[in-house]
């Protein structure tokens, strides 16, 4: 079969249709066959612990998302550890493969999503100054405060910044003791 390397690992319907000659001419694909391969090769968040010198030393490895109390391996050396932490892995993968137990795979690492919003609490006197600045610059409050905050952030000495912003749009309001 022309394409069998292309579809090693693959669950082929057992439906597909084959011509008068025996090839197959339609080709449905169920999904990837997930073995044991499939599951070493997968990335998953390993926990490093170094084992003090008064305790024997060493260190301990462990993959907290299959367990840490059944996933974890131990060696005088990182090298070591990791070792063993396969091989227990392979043999723990291979019985639960055999078992038909579901095996979990890594969370996918997604940075913590942010709305955009979050709620501030200002004194109202603040609130007052910000709104009023924002409309003699005929822009939008928000704006005028995201402008504000993305001016401040982009300086090393952000404190010193705000207060330089602060004391610019608001001289009017503050005295010189700022």
């Amino acid at each position: 079969m022309v394409f069998k390397e292309y579809l090693q690992g693959v669950e082929i319907h057992p439906g597909n249709r084959r011509d008068e000659e025996g090839q197959m001419r339609h080709i449905e694909v169920i999904g990837l066959k997930k073995d044991l391969e499939y599951y070493m090769k997968l990335n998953y968040p390993l926990e490093v612990t170094q084992v003090s010198q008064e305790e024997g030393g060493g260190f301990i490895i462990t993959i907290p998302a299959l367990g840490r109390a059944s996933m974890n391996a131990y060696g005088e050396t990182f090298e070591e550890a990791l070792a063993l932490l396969n091989e227990i892995k392979r043999e723990s993968f291979a019985r639960w493969l055999n078992e038909g137990l579901p095996i979990p795979e890594p969370a996918e690492e997604a940075e913590e999503e942010y709305s955009g919003r979050f709620v501030l609490r200002i004194p109202k006197f603040l609130h007052r100054m910000l709104a009023e600045r924002a409309e003699r610059e005929n822009v939008s409050l928000n704006s005028l405060i995201n402008s504000l905050l993305m001016l401040a952030l982009s300086e090393s000495n952000a404190v010193d910044k705000v207060k330089d912003i602060i004391k610019a749009a608001f001289k009017d309001y503050f005295r010189e003791a700022i």
